[in-house]
């Protein structure tokens, strides 16, 4: 065989495999941004945080309250 016919059959096999492998890391990269943009709209604000944070501490009060209460009638 020909060193140029060796060539061509290696580049035959080699560049589709290569266009394989990075089409496979770009829908990655296309996946891992979606999934990045995704977890941006539904982060939470600090504020947000502070505000849920206060109501579940004012609803275990409340709870803790009312298990006083029951507690003391027994």
């Amino acid at each position: 065989m020909e060193p140029e016919m060796i060539w061509n059959v290696i580049l035959s096999l080699l560049v589709p495999i290569a266009i394989w492998v990075i089409r496979g890391i770009s829908a990655k990269m296309e996946k891992i941004d979606d999934l990045l943009a995704r977890t941006r709209e539904e982060y939470a604000t600090k504020y947000e945080m502070r505000e849920q944070m206060t109501n579940i501490t004012e609803m275990m009060h409340r709870l803790e309250d009312k298990l006083d209460r029951v507690l003391r009638r027994d």
